[in-house]
């Protein structure tokens, strides 16, 4: 898989994540997903490329290691 659809189910993954939590609007998801406005995540979600130093913000806010989002994991994954 290419690295920029790895981080694109990613990210997909962690609004799943967020959405069980009951975290369910843009706004919320964005902010609590690194800060973000609400245009920057709807242009994520659109399968704009999601470049490294944002990939680590997203990292960093819902605790994630290093790199995660560059790898694939499996969609059970709850934390």
């Amino acid at each position: 898989m290419h690295l920029q659809q790895t981080r694109h189910q990613n990210l997909l993954q962690l609004l799943r994540l967020m959405e069980e939590e009951g975290i369910f609007s843009v706004e919320a998801q964005a902010k609590r997903i690194g800060g973000f406005d609400a245009n920057a995540l709807a242009r994520m979600k659109a399968q704009r490329p999601i470049g490294c130093l944002v990939a680590r913000r997203i990292e960093w806010a819902m605790s994630k290691p290093n790199g995660w989002m560059d790898q694939r994991h499996d969609t059970t994954e709850t934390a």
